[in-house]
């Protein structure tokens, strides 16, 4: 049966180092995957549990080592502020977010590791996908081995994006990361 959950909105991943066994040569890392969605439409809920997988690079290729079903938590409505008094938040808008979070253990490698969320669908008011309705989302982080060799962690966003913004009216937001190893963090745009 076909089931579609036009409610994706966004999510990001981090990863923190829980500590190293140099005996092992493995390290413990706690991931964190906030997922938020349309909470106003008539869409699905968040995935529970939701699969998420663990790859190991190979060359240029990731090769598959296991999945793990995780459930939801932490699941909050997000205060849409504006910051501006002439914006009115339509009824129908709404953000929802919810938290998967687990600890794996993985051997310290030469490679990276991948672990990967992935999931359909997404709002159909997008406009610029072709087929919002039928296309999905991935939500990765890499492992890199230095990440392993130093029990580094990821960085972490400092804010959250707007929700609500006014065509022809400027956008000003700080979408700057904290490392809290102090590594520097280089940004990167595409399109």
């Amino acid at each position: 049966s076909d089931s579609k959950a036009l409610h994706i909105i966004g999510g990001d991943v981090v990863y923190k180092c829980l500590g190293k066994d140099t005996i092992r040569n493995e390290a413990r890392f706690r991931i964190t995957f906030t997922m938020y969605r349309d909470s106003k439409s008539n869409g699905a809920l968040f995935d529970d549990p939701a699969t998420f997988a663990v790859f190991k690079k190979s060359g240029s290729a990731y090769v598959f080592l296991r999945s793990l079903r995780i459930n939801v938590n932490n699941v909050k409505d997000i205060d849409i502020e504006t910051n501006n008094p002439c914006i009115l938040v339509p009824v129908n808008v709404g953000v929802q977010s919810g938290v998967y979070e687990f600890e794996v253990t993985l051997p310290i490698i030469n490679d990276n590791y991948l672990i990967a969320y992935q999931r359909c669908c997404r709002n159909n008011t997008i406009l610029n996908l072709v087929d919002p309705g039928s296309t999905g989302a991935a939500f990765t982080t890499e492992i890199t081995p230095e990440a392993q060799n130093y029990c580094n962690n990821s960085p972490t966003f400092n804010g959250f994006p707007p929700v609500v913004i006014c065509v022809n009216r400027p956008i000003n937001f700080d979408h700057s990361a904290t490392d809290i190893d102090g590594d520097s963090l280089v940004y990167e745009f595409c399109n």
